[in-house]
């Protein structure tokens, strides 16, 4: 249970998590989860920052749930980008 306002308000702006309750829910039985354990593999995800089948994840926001379980490989990738950035434009010796 949530103590307050705002942890409650926060849950409901989490749009993976809201989309599997809406799923749960849902009145036509075609777009349930067949089954309790799928719906428990979608909680995991949420939990693990990752994509769930509830809903389609848009391409930004599933790099952006990589960068979140993966913080070291996001930043090796900018720091790399920004290395070949700068030996193209020639500011690298």
């Amino acid at each position: 249970p949530f103590s307050r306002e705002e942890d409650y308000g926060h849950l409901l702006r989490n749009r993976q998590l809201n989309a599997v309750l809406c799923k749960s829910i849902d009145p036509d039985p075609a777009y349930r989860y067949p089954s309790m354990r799928d719906m428990a593999e979608d909680l995991k995800r949420v939990r693990r920052h990752e994509p769930v089948s509830a809903h389609k994840t848009p391409l930004v926001r599933r790099i952006g749930l990589f960068c979140i379980r993966h913080p070291i490989h996001f930043v090796s990738a900018i720091l790399l980008s920004l290395c070949v950035t700068a030996v193209i434009l020639g500011l690298l010796p």
